[in-house]
């Protein structure tokens, strides 16, 4: 956060890290209540879902809020690179469909077969959105909340019970783009669910963007 202020990223009301916290806290908090208001299958999001809800979020904070990163913006991301900015309505696009195939028939969540499964395409949507990195900034916040969106879709009646540690998400997203396990695990764990052993799980579909020069 501090980062960012001093990089001049953030709007001229930015000016400390209480300053970015609490317009942080609106936002998550707007954007939040958006997606609670606008129930909608993740599989049917539109590229205007994505910028709207970036925009709710980080409107206060980020003179580009709502704005997808501009042609020449590469993300890196643990060493990897985002898709490149032109591509990023097409891998958004993609996204959706791979998650509406993956979605198709899921087991009963009462069931470890039906957990897994559900807990597959929660980890793969997080993932691959996260390796898109549409936006300049906010993408891990803004991708996190799309996630937890998509847990009370497809695991309703359930409440999230366990703070998991950032290490254990750091080190999930580290394992991609070919072991989907220890994210499906984090997910697992907010819940304190516990599926069969995950310890390594390939994606059905790749997680790395696949549109790039």
């Amino acid at each position: 956060m501090k980062k960012e202020i001093q990089q001049g990223k953030c709007l001229p009301n930015i000016q400390t890290e209480a300053d970015f916290q609490a317009a942080s806290e609106r936002g998550y908090h707007a954007a939040s209540n958006y997606l609670k208001q606008n129930p909608k299958p993740f599989s049917e999001w539109t590229l205007d879902d994505y910028t709207k809800l970036h925009k709710l979020y980080f409107g206060e904070i980020y003179p580009h809020a709502g704005q997808m990163r501009p042609p020449g913006d590469l993300a890196a991301f643990n060493g990897r690179v985002g898709a490149d900015s032109k591509n990023i309505p097409a891998e958004l696009n993609l996204l959706m469909s791979q998650v509406q195939h993956l979605a198709r028939g899921l087991g009963d969540m009462n069931t470890p077969t039906g957990l897994t499964e559900r807990l597959n395409v929660i980890a793969f949507a997080h993932a691959r959105l996260a390796l898109i990195h549409p936006f300049q900034d906010g993408n891990g916040r803004l991708t996190r909340l799309i996630a937890t969106s998509l847990e009370k879709e497809l695991l309703p009646n359930h409440q999230v019970t366990n703070h998991v540690p950032r290490a254990v998400y750091m080190n999930a997203m580290k394992a991609l783009p070919s072991n989907l396990g220890p994210l499906m695990n984090y997910h697992a764990e907010r819940y304190d669910l516990r599926p069969s052993s995950l310890k390594a799980v390939r994606p059905l579909f790749p997680v790395q963007v696949t549109f790039r020069d």
